[in-house]
């Protein structure tokens, strides 16, 4: 079934763009978004700006097959773009990882990131027999009514409020029937676990990025060291690269669950045991590298301060935004569920089960 949304006009991605091309436009808006992202985390300054330029860039095409007219990026690739933008300001980042007869949708969505930036908004309800399904909903109906009531302690700046529906009518064409995706073998769990993982992964990027820059421009060596700067202090040394190897860990299993999800894809409607088996192995993998992530965006975003020092609780850094992003975002979903399916996989062959949290 076909839906009916068009790709923004000004998009420059299509079947032709390489995974270059969208590096290069991602990277600069990443760096745009970094110069101001403590800032915009203080104030809670919501970047309506920030996620138009990512619009008009094109970045919500993305994953469009190269068959429909997008680029067709793996999710490899994918997961790299996420953690990159993530990288620059962890709100940003996190916004867009939601967007993938007639009913009429009555009902309360709460924390629906991003909806308060959307032009359509993606919405699971039940129907009359009681099986969920996906309704795409334009945020400017009528019967629509988004707060910006988000409170959290982190991820200050996505937008995810709560969204009221008031009898808002959803023609059939923007109906898929999401209770079909389980009764078979699917990536669906997968895939959006792989972009949560990428986001933690992001999260780890930025607070050793600006680690390691405080470590160079106000960290003090310690007094019996004799030293000139904290950098060259050999405990400092040792222990952030203790943390940059966690993160060097945590991209490579990030680019492992993503080649894993990107093999599982093409022989996906075979419906064969091997079909299966890859399946299994790719939702294992990303529960591998949604749990490290997890663990590492905060022993990272933490660690940095005993590597500072006392300085690095300036308020006027905002350094802790990264800690309280990473504790904020792992509240997703439980780290220990990852270990559970990870370990049943691993040890007794037993698949993860299919659901959205795989």
């Amino acid at each position: 079934m076909a839906i009916g949304f068009p790709l923004h006009p000004a998009t420059p991605f299509g079947p032709e763009t390489t995974s270059a091309d969208v590096f290069s436009v991602v990277r600069k808006l990443a760096t745009r978004f970094a110069a101001d992202d403590a800032r915009r985390d203080a104030e809670r300054i919501l970047p309506y700006d920030e996620i138009r330029a990512l619009t008009e860039a094109g970045l919500f095409t993305l994953s469009v097959p190269k068959i429909h007219g997008g680029p067709g990026l793996s999710t490899r690739d994918l997961g790299g773009v996420f953690t990159e933008l993530v990288a620059g300001d962890a709100s940003i980042g996190q916004i867009p990882q939601n967007h993938y007869g007639s009913r009429v949708v009555h009902g309360t969505k709460y924390y629906a990131t991003g909806a308060l930036f959307a032009h359509w908004i993606p919405v699971h309800a039940a129907g009359e027999e009681g099986r969920v399904h996906a309704a795409w909903v334009p945020a400017d109906d009528p019967g629509v009514t988004v707060e910006d009531d988000w409170n959290g302690l982190g991820q200050r700046t996505t937008g995810s409020g709560t969204v009221r529906f008031a009898h808002v009518r959803v023609p059939a064409e923007r109906i898929v029937p999401v209770y079909t995706i389980f009764e078979k073998d699917e990536l669906f769990g997968a895939y959006g676990q792989y972009l949560h993982a990428a986001i933690d992964t992001g999260i780890a990027v930025a607070a050793l990025r600006d680690g390691k820059r405080l470590i160079h421009d106000i960290a003090r060596p310690r007094k019996e060291t004799g030293l000139d700067r904290a950098a060259d202090e050999e405990a400092i040394v040792d222990l952030f690269g203790e943390l940059a190897l966690r993160v060097r860990t945590a991209r490579a299993l990030l680019r492992e669950a993503g080649e894993a999800v990107d093999a599982a894809r093409v022989d996906l409607n075979t419906r064969t045991a091997a079909a299966s088996a890859a399946v299994a192995e790719a939702s294992a993998a990303v529960a591998a590298a949604r749990a490290h992530s997890d663990e590492v965006s905060l022993k990272v975003s933490g660690g940095i301060f005993e590597l500072i020092g006392t300085r690095a609780a300036d308020r006027a850094l905002n350094l802790d935004r990264h800690w309280r992003n990473a504790r904020t975002h792992t509240l997703h979903d439980p780290r220990r569920l990852k270990l559970r399916y990870l370990g049943g996989w691993e040890l007794n062959d037993t698949p993860p089960p299919a659901n959205g949290l795989v």
